[in-house]
């Protein structure tokens, strides 16, 4: 028996060590390493969120993608859990996300915050038959005196718009979408339309005698 809860404590200490030994252990301390998350927002003219499936002209129902490295992720992709976690980085591609503040984001991600990318891209189409917006990423990692110590940055088109952050949130100015025409006339004139009252055709007939008297009075002799 006493053999028995021997082995049976070998084997458990055996599992945690390996369980640990997948960890970032350093000093005794085990660290978590935020994967990257890119947070995309729409925002109208008029400062409407044009996420938001309420919105007149929400682009909430367009089929978004993201690309990266030669893979197209389809927006809330049902075959990517948005639900599930784990301990590692899990590529969900992009999800439809409300946050904190309210406002509707799209999240792609996410990527492993422990490997180095140098000028990575990720490339939104908004399916609205605009360019495609990029995102142009880099982040390292180094370990300095048992801690980790990183840097990350983020470009939108060239810009930077974000640094040292594992999860940046990227506003993207755009036009509502307008409603479809429900007019079927193929009419290209834009211009207002110019409204006729056509007149009906009416025929006055006279019926006169040789003496020149209208037949269609009651007093006149022979009338009709």
């Amino acid at each position: 028996m006493k053999t028995s809860k021997t082995l049976y404590a070998l084997i458990v200490l055996g599992v945690l060590s390996a369980i640990l030994g997948s960890c970032k252990n350093e000093n005794g301390r085990i660290w978590d390493i935020n994967p990257i998350c890119i947070y995309f927002t729409l925002t109208g003219e008029n400062g409407e969120d044009l996420l938001d499936p309420s919105t007149p002209g929400s682009y909430a129902a367009l089929p978004i993608t993201a690309t990266y490295e030669e893979t197209t992720y389809l927006k809330d992709d049902p075959s990517h859990d948005p639900t599930s976690r784990a301990y590692l980085a899990i590529m969900k591609g992009i999800q439809t996300q409300k946050m904190y503040n309210g406002r509707y984001a799209i999240v792609f991600g996410e990527l492993d915050g422990e490997e180095t990318y140098k000028n990575a891209q990720v490339h939104m189409d908004w399916a609205d038959g605009t360019k495609a917006d990029v995102v142009t990423f880099s982040s390292k990692l180094k370990w300095i005196g048992g801690e980790p110590h990183g840097t990350r940055s983020f470009k939108l088109n060239g810009k930077e718009v974000a640094k040292d952050t594992p999860s940046p949130v990227i506003d993207i100015r755009k036009q509502a979408l307008r409603a479809p025409s429900t007019n079927n006339d193929t009419s290209t004139d834009d211009g207002p339309e110019a409204v006729w009252d056509v007149g009906p055709i009416i025929f006055n007939i006279c019926i006169v005698n040789k003496k020149g008297q209208d037949l269609l009075q009651a007093n006149t002799p022979g009338h009709y």
